[in-house]
């Protein structure tokens, strides 16, 4: 069993020193990328190069119209060759409004921010004109009464676009993050937009900015760092356990003083005559059998060896982990390093984003305290009746995906800002158990069901059973004639 702790430990390190090594690698190209993008205006060619290129307007216009139609890994070497030929002088500003018109696609991101740092290591005013073409697509909004289809498309287009503002500010093509703090307040403290599914858009939004930007732009460890360090403490306490029990093991199985002194004087016992059948069996040349206590000393010899040749390969196992332990440990130092971008702006950042975090732990805690109110009311009806009205029943199912829904969200956002889950209490004291109205929990309006709970309720009291119909009318001490005679003067 401790060898399969060992082997599974082994290979929890090597998957975690395996990512680390992905995220340094990324790091370190997109560290690259930002030294050069914010280093641009030093290395921007003078005017006199822009009077070689080609300036007709056949060209740059069917170039606009490529940027526009989209960017991909496909068509990113054509356009970044097409840059070293064409004059753009003149239609910065109209390549700009082509990116952001551009219907971009998550996969394409990649191909969209090199070309934009190709663009911005030649012309000045790139930079601000795309950011703010970008970060115009968040005006507006939608309405929250157009339909889900409408929404979801928004949502999407969103999406892409603050990954993009996000990826592109961490690579240095801009140094004003005031676009993108106008961007998630109003995420954060705008109204929520829903859909008839319990999508939260400003929720996911928000998710969506907290995975891509939660290393650079909020400060949050990455998680593969994370993972690595926890391996090697979970590690480094499994290893002071094992020393611990050999030691202990070790003063355990220690002969006393006492017993040894015993043994050797007992040895010393032995008639002379016993030494002389041993030195004549020797001589016989191996007829006789060995005795116990020699076999018990060639084994003891054969595991010291074991153990000998064991310390030696350990040693040189170890001696070659000490020409790669450097090597890691300066790999997790680069991913320890510094931030990319400027610790105040990433408090900023972080602070909206954990602010909204709460509120919307708060809001997840009224909805789990509806949802436990509604299934209790729930189950006092099926015992009551034997069945829930379908309507019900509907209504409580959509509550309680929209509350799943909620509910993944919010724990993923916990775990990308690393912060503690809001606690949900089981169910409440039963003391504290209030039934609320439907029209509350079920979110019914009550002009259909009024101060009842649902149509079987409000049936059983509102729709009277007439007697008269039913039950002759000798039983309720009426006369026969009498029905009869209120029937003609109801009728004249």
């Amino acid at each position: 069993r401790r060898e399969e702790e060992a082997r599974a430990q082994a290979q929890a390190e090597a998957d975690a020193w395996q990512r680390v090594h992905r995220y340094v690698e990324e790091r370190s190209e997109k560290r690259a990328m930002r030294e050069a993008n914010l280093s641009a205006a030093s290395h921007r060619p003078e005017p006199q190069y822009f009077k070689k290129l080609d300036s007709s307007i056949r060209k740059n216009t069917s170039f606009i119209k490529r940027v526009k139609q989209g960017i991909t890994a496909d068509s990113l070497k054509t356009l970044i060759k097409d840059l070293s030929s064409l004059n753009l002088s003149r239609y910065v500003s109209e390549v700009a409004s082509a990116v952001g018109e551009s219907k971009i696609k998550t996969p394409d991101i990649p191909a969209v921010i090199e070309f934009c740092s190709g663009m911005h290591r030649l012309y000045a005013d790139f930079a601000e004109d795309v950011m703010g073409k970008l970060a115009r697509t968040f005006e507006g909004g939608v309405p929250a009464d157009s339909p889900d289809a409408e929404k979801k498309e928004w949502y999407l287009r969103q999406r892409t676009v603050l990954r993009l503002i996000t990826e592109l500010l961490v690579c240095g093509l801009s140094t004003d993050y005031a676009a993108l703090a106008g961007i998630i307040k109003t995420l954060v403290d705008g109204p929520h937009l829903k859909d008839a599914d319990g999508n939260y858009y400003n929720l996911l939004l928000i998710l969506s900015f907290a995975k891509q930007g939660a290393v650079n732009l909020l400060g949050v460890q990455d998680p593969a760092v994370v993972e690595l360090k926890r391996v090697l403490a979970q590690k480094q306490k499994a290893e002071e356990t094992a020393k611990k029990d050999s030691k202990e093991s070790g003063a355990s199985n220690a002969p006393e003083s006492g017993e040894a002194s015993e043994g050797a004087s007992g040895g010393g016992d032995e008639p002379k005559g016993a030494e002389d059948e041993k030195g004549d069996d020797d001589a016989k040349g191996g007829d006789a059998r060995p005795t116990e206590d020699a076999a018990a000393t060639d084994s003891n010899a054969k595991e010291k060896e074991k153990e000998c040749e064991g310390e030696a390969a350990g040693g040189g196992e170890r001696e070659a982990a000490g020409e790669v332990e450097p090597a890691l440990e300066a790999e997790l130092d680069i991913a320890d390093g510094p931030p990319l971008v400027d610790g105040a702006v990433q408090k900023q950042f972080f602070a909206a984003v954990a602010r909204y975090f709460g509120s919307m732990g708060q809001e997840l805690e009224s909805m789990h305290k509806k949802l436990r109110k509604v299934e209790r009311k729930n189950r006092e009806v099926l015992m009551t009746r034997g069945e829930l009205h379908e309507d019900r029943r509907t209504q409580f199912e959509k509550m309680k995906k929209c509350y799943e829904k909620i509910l993944n969200n919010v724990t993923s956002l916990a775990e990308q800002l690393q912060l503690e889950m809001v606690e949900l209490p089981d169910d409440e004291p039963e003391s504290e158990a209030t039934p609320l109205p439907s029209a509350l929990d079920l979110n019914l309006t009550s002009e259909e069901f009024g101060v009842f709970d649902d149509a079987d309720t409000r049936a059983f009291y509102e729709d009277l059973l007439d007697l008269r119909s039913t039950v002759p009318a000798v039983l309720l001490g009426e006369s026969a004639a009498a029905p009869a005679a209120e029937a003609e003067a109801a009728a004249g």
